[in-house]
């Protein structure tokens, strides 16, 4: 009986944990639309925040391209050499003859979101030929749209979010998109799963069945 019970015990864990490992990852990342000249000139086009993985960059050199995160103090958040390529358009049928190379191209990266993220910049061969602010381009758009972005909330700039610095921990405010009105433990407590609130009820009430047999138990033994 107890190697049965055993056995049924690891089954459950081990579906559990395959369950688990299968559930898709709901990570964030910032996706940048960057316009880049070759004379050494770009301009970010637009920013946004969407669920997904970032970009696998080149383990190339720093010297060439480089995208960089910082802070609001300047502090590198996350910097990575990056590919920049300018195409070459053939205006001939013939291989090799009149073809034109544009001057500029829109290239299209994907970092992990930060909440400290302030300044994205891009380097070449160490010069900054961008310095764009990341909360104006994230959290530009003044219409609703039906998405509450924490990272917009924060800065009280979404207006599908509850206003942050009203007071209160509503709803769809946490400790990272309003730390004013909320704090951690709070926002640990009411993420907290629903069924946990009637645990207590229910170990009370099984203590209660495991009393009452072992009473019933002791009294039918005594009437023999």
């Amino acid at each position: 009986m107890l190697k049965t019970f055993l056995t049924v015990i690891a089954f459950t864990l081990a579906f559990a944990g395959s369950a688990k490992a299968a559930e898709p990852t709901d990570s964030l990342v910032f996706i940048f639309h960057i316009e880049i000249n070759k004379n050494d000139q770009a301009s970010l086009q637009n920013a946004e925040i969407t669920k997904g993985e970032s970009s696998a960059y080149p383990k190339s050199s720093f010297d060439d391209y480089t995208l960089t995160l910082l802070t609001a103090h300047n502090q590198i958040i996350y910097q990575t050499p990056v590919d920049v390529t300018f195409p070459i358009i053939s205006t001939s049928s013939a291989p090799g003859h009149d073809h034109i190379n544009l001057d500029k191209v829109i290239e299209t990266y994907r970092l992990p979101l930060n909440y400290l993220a302030k300044t994205l910049t891009l380097t070449h061969h160490g010069k900054t030929i961008l310095s764009a602010d990341v909360i104006t381009a994230t959290c530009q758009q003044s219409a609703a749209d039906g998405v509450c972005l924490e990272f917009c909330q924060s800065r009280g700039l979404d207006p599908d979010c509850f206003q942050c610095g009203n007071g209160f921990c509503d709803p769809n405010e946490t400790y990272n998109s309003c730390p004013v009105d909320c704090n951690a433990l709070e926002t640990a407590l009411v993420s907290r799963p629903k069924s946990s609130a009637s645990t207590p009820w229910v170990i009370s009430i099984g203590a209660l069945v495991v009393i009452g047999l072992d009473s019933l138990i002791i009294r039918t033994r005594r009437g023999k």
